[in-house]
């Protein structure tokens, strides 16, 4: 057996092990030979795990364990049983089942040239050559035509051309059922463009990642609180003083403001004072104060200098990490 074929079957295998487990997403296709890597990479790079469905195995699978389904390839005898839930569709046989389109069909499109899409008014190309290769067939977009499209749905990348009878959605976002149509379907000829339009889409229907450490903290400066804890008073000048040999405690609140249940790794220092940190399971909308410290001032860990107090929250994939990171300056005497 060839050293690619060993690899595939390696693969699959992989996969099906990973049914045993609850995924992010279920991932629907006919049969094996319908998955497209490419999709699975890109859901992995938003940090999202999939469980492959086959036709065979959707009358059998509780698709409520999942955050949203993502319809593949191929022709689906068993779609009828499939819920009403967020979903990406890349399938363009069956938008009329899901609810993209209220007759007709989907069409595809194709050009001599680089295939372009609009966005707000802007055209751009959607894949890194205009055919599979030099003097081969031309690549081609599957798009919702105009005169077919579901009410609700709202265009965001649609076909660039004048032509009534061509003009239609590349990419379709259903708002009330947080669902998104995708029909760049040549995977293996994304640019950066096709990239960034998927990320969307998935970001429409998955939600985001998203902690962040608040800032206006009663209490605090830029988030970060420090109380004396002889005097049980905070510190809330801009530049606070610590006094060597005085105890002091640090903390702050952290929340998730983004979709999904995080694990959420603190780090902090002050000069060549450090520590670390983990929330396990901060649920949506949840708030914790992990990562507070207690120390003490010491001429070991302390000159008299001016520091800056540092912490970052990390998580996998956060979609805005810079509000991770809050810093304050103290200035240390008596050391």
């Amino acid at each position: 057996m060839k050293s690619g074929k060993i690899l595939f079957f390696g693969i699959l295998l992989i996969l099906a092990v990973n049914l045993v487990f609850a995924a992010d997403v279920a991932y629907v296709v006919e049969n094996n030979n319908k998955i497209d890597f490419v999709h699975l990479i890109a859901l992995g790079n938003s940090g999202l795990e999939a469980d492959i469905i086959t036709d065979d195995m959707i009358k059998t699978t509780d698709f409520s364990m999942y955050h949203f389904i993502f319809i593949g390839d191929g022709n689906l005898r068993n779609a009828k049983y499939i819920p009403d839930m967020p979903m990406i569709l890349t399938n363009s046989k069956h938008a009329g089942h899901f609810g993209f389109l209220k007759g007709g069909r989907t069409k595809s499109l194709g050009a001599n040239s680089n295939l372009m899409v609009n966005v707000m008014g802007g055209f751009i190309d959607v894949y890194d050559s205009p055919s599979v290769k030099l003097g081969g067939r031309a690549l081609t977009f599957n798009y919702l035509p105009q005169k077919f499209m579901s009410e609700g749905l709202v265009n965001h990348a649609s076909t660039a051309t004048n032509e009534k009878n061509k003009m239609g959605s590349v990419v379709a976002f259903n708002e009330a059922k947080k669902s998104c149509f995708f029909g760049i379907s040549e995977t293996k000829f994304w640019n950066y463009n096709s990239w960034n339009l998927f990320d969307e889409c998935l970001k429409f229907v998955s939600g985001v990642h998203d902690v962040r450490i608040n800032d206006d903290t009663v209490n605090s400066v830029n988030g970060l609180r420090i109380k004396d804890t002889v005097s049980n008073q905070y510190l809330l000048s801009e530049i606070s003083e610590l006094k060597c040999g005085m105890e002091y405690k640090v903390d702050y609140v952290t929340e998730n403001i983004g979709n999904f249940v995080e694990d959420v790794h603190f780090f902090a220092e002050l000069g060549d004072f450090n520590w670390t940190s983990t929330k396990t399971g901060l649920a949506v909308g949840a708030t914790t104060t992990t990562g507070s410290k207690t120390f003490m001032i010491t001429n070991t860990l302390f000159n008299n200098q001016t520091y800056v107090l540092q912490v970052t929250a990390e998580i996998d994939n956060d979609e805005n990490p810079s509000d991770n990171l809050r810093m304050r300056e103290v200035i240390v005497s008596g050391c």
